[in-house]
């Protein structure tokens, strides 16, 4: 077995492996040095001594390997700039921890940047040099790049918060990255610093909290808002001009930028559009049709009188007076005159702007207008124009007029007497109605004595009979007649109450009993009273009860009646092992009552006519009696009364649901 090659590091001895060693070393990329302790007689280290230099750290230091070995190492330790450097390496050799730093120093006249590498190796130390001066001023040139750039950022913000312009910038999935305060302030979104990476939509949506569509030209906000996230997604550079809530008018432009981002750029036009809007008010309330075009002979603004001198004509803002002149002239079917000669389109264009001082525009249907154009001192146009027709055929209808008069006049007497005739038949007609709804309020009297006291008696005999009061009745038929009576006659008696009710109602005659009581109580006894309805159709009766300490203001009878009602056709529209709920919503202004069921439902067509009084639902898919179809009008009515709505929503086979709403 071959004996193994140990390396001494540390002694400064010559021999064939030491030689081998300093080849070796000689060949490394980086500097590399080897020191040896010299103890003193209190066994500590007093110094380091050189033991390897290899050629690397020979060209790092500048000197040869020969002049150092052997030689005290604190000496050049002592001149590098580094605070406490040889305490650091004694430190090292105590305790064996690495330790590393940077050292600058002057190598050949040029500045130099060594990385340092101190470890305990063998007994002594080794230490690592490797040139990183380049590393370094990268590092550094980067540094003063990132600096230089965020002073650039801060001098940008530093200007858009100068510009009294609201600037802000979005990145390519909506969020805001920078903004100045100016745009932070026209948006009301507070503090700019505290925005970015917020999305767009969320910017929107919370800005237009509260804000009145009509400023918008939108019916809803959320119309306008959707509207407004198109145009930012499609950012074009078209402007958009937005009153802010608190009156502020500002177009904004925004554009895409190459990444996917956009910039958004506004500015405030309050008072050009303050001013726009009082030119337009001015221009509106002459009655002379009015025009401006600009420079450009572009329209600018106009009046309705204008629009209404050329009706089939659509202007917009931009259109060139050429195009206006020639589509006047086409859809009017008119001829243009100057000083009594005829002039085509072509012609009139051709003049100089504001060379005639009258320009007469003759239509089809006879009507003739005075068209004046006269020279802005900016080098624009105003167009008016008045129409003439009157005084051009004064003179010629002035005898028609008047004869139009005396015709009129004629007609007027003749329309007078006939009025007169009319007025005469509607007050009998009226005077007859009066004694119809007399008498029928009479009738309505009698029919409630003469039907009510003999169908009371029937219920009072009929329910000793039912409950055989004086002794069994023998046959068990007698017994099932009686109870036949009894229903009968109250349901009966439902409806005369119903008719009567209905009637006072159209006559104006109900009269209302409010008292405050609590709307548990009401749902409660309703509930109560239909439960065993319920049960005989085979029927779930659900009941939800509101908050006990929730009272409404309501004649409890009349509701009652409602409650009653509806429940009552519900059950007879459900079939068999379905179910019925009875409960209560709570809104901010009022309440609101609602009967649900899951029966036969009713065709959406036929919900209107059921609020009118004998309605009734065609077909057989009904429980129970027949009823006169009051139940429904009947509750609309007296809910009415209480200045509440009562709707009805059904769908065939799934259920109907009507929804009584009293304000609170």
């Amino acid at each position: 077995m071959p004996k193994p090659i140990t390396l001494d590091l540390v002694s400064d001895s010559s021999s064939p492996d030491r030689e081998l060693l300093q080849a070796l070393l000689d060949s490394a990329f980086q500097g590399l040095m080897a020191l040896r302790p010299v103890l003193g007689g209190d066994g500590k280290t007093v110094d380091l001594v050189w033991t390897v230099v290899n050629a690397g750290a020979e060209q790092l230091l500048g000197k040869p390997s020969d002049t150092l070995i052997g030689t005290s190492f604190l000496p050049a330790i002592t001149a590098w700039p580094i605070p406490g450097a040889a305490d650091r390496l004694l430190r090292v050799l105590d305790s064996g921890i690495p330790d590393a730093f940077d050292l600058a120093l002057r190598i050949d006249g040029q500045p130099s940047v060594m990385s340092i590498k101190v470890t305990a190796f063998a007994g002594g130390l080794a230490i690592y040099a490797r040139d990183v001066t380049d590393r370094r001023a990268d590092e550094i040139r980067m540094r003063e790049l990132e600096q230089r750039a965020r002073r650039a950022e801060r001098r940008l913000i530093d200007a858009l918060d100068a510009s009294p312009d609201p600037f802000a910038v979005f990145d390519s999935s909506s969020r805001l990255v920078l903004c100045n305060q100016t745009w932070a302030s026209m948006s009301g979104l507070g503090d700019a610093r505290l925005l970015p990476g917020r999305r767009f939509e969320d910017l929107l949506r919370q800005v237009s909290i509260g804000a009145d569509p009509a400023n918008v030209g939108f019916d809803t906000i959320e119309a306008f808002i959707q509207w407004r996230l198109v145009r930012h997604r499609n950012a074009d550079g078209e402007p958009i001009q937005i009153t802010q809530k608190d009156g502020r008018v500002f177009l904004i432009r925004e554009r895409r930028m190459d990444d996917g981002g956009s910039v958004n750029v506004a500015t405030e036009i309050t008072e050009l559009e303050r001013s726009r809007r009082l030119l337009r008010d001015t221009v509106d309330a002459t009655e002379q049709a009015v025009a401006l075009f600009d420079r450009e002979e572009r329209l600018v603004i106009w009046n309705q009188s204008f629009e209404l001198f050329s009706p089939a004509v659509t202007f917009r803002v931009g259109m060139t007076l050429e195009e206006t002149v020639l589509t006047v002239t086409k859809t009017s079917a008119s001829t243009m005159h100057i000083d009594g000669r005829p002039v085509t389109a072509a012609e009139r264009l051709a003049l100089p702007r504001g060379s005639f001082t009258e320009l007469e525009r003759r239509s089809a249907d006879g009507r003739i207008f005075l068209i004046r154009e006269r020279l802005t001192a900016d080098g624009g146009v105003v167009i008016t124009a008045t129409d003439a027709t009157d005084l051009k055929v004064k003179e010629q209808t002035l005898e028609a007029q008047v004869q139009a008069l005396h015709a009129a006049r004629a007609d007027a007497e003749q329309h007078a007497e006939h009025l007169a005739r009319m007025t005469d038949m509607l007050t009998r007609e009226k005077e007859r109605a009066e004694a119809a709804s007399r008498t029928k309020s009479q009738f309505l009297a009698n029919m409630s004595h003469e039907l009510r006291t003999p169908l009371n008696a029937v219920l009072g005999f009929s329910e000793i009979l039912k409950t055989e009061a004086f002794g069994p009745l023998g046959a068990k038929r007698y017994k099932e007649y009686a109870d036949d009576i009894h229903a009968s006659g109250h349901h009966l008696l439902s409806l005369i109450n119903d008719i009567l009710d209905m009637s006072k109602i159209e006559a104006g005659k109900y009269r209302l009993h409010k008292e405050k009581e609590a709307l548990a109580s009401i749902i409660g006894a309703v509930g109560r009273m239909m439960r065993g309805r319920a049960a005989e159709a085979d029927l779930v009766l659900q009941v939800e009860l509101p908050d006990p300490a929730l009272v409404v203001n309501v004649d409890v009878r009349a509701i009652k009646q409602v409650l009653i009602n509806l429940l009552a056709n519900a059950i007879t529209f459900t079939p068999a092992g379905g179910r019925v709920r009875l409960g209560v919503r709570v809104h901010d202004d009022g309440v609101a009552m609602y009967v649900a069921d899951n029966g036969i439902g009713i065709p959406e067509e036929e919900l209107p006519r059921l609020l009118r009084p004998f309605e009734q639902i065609d077909g057989a898919d009904r429980r129970g009696r027949e009823g006169t179809g009051l139940g429904l009008a009947l509750s609309n009515a007296l809910v009415e009364l209480h200045s509440g709505t009562l709707t009805l929503e059904s769908q065939i086979g799934i259920g109907t649901t009507v929804t009584v709403r009293l304000p609170a």
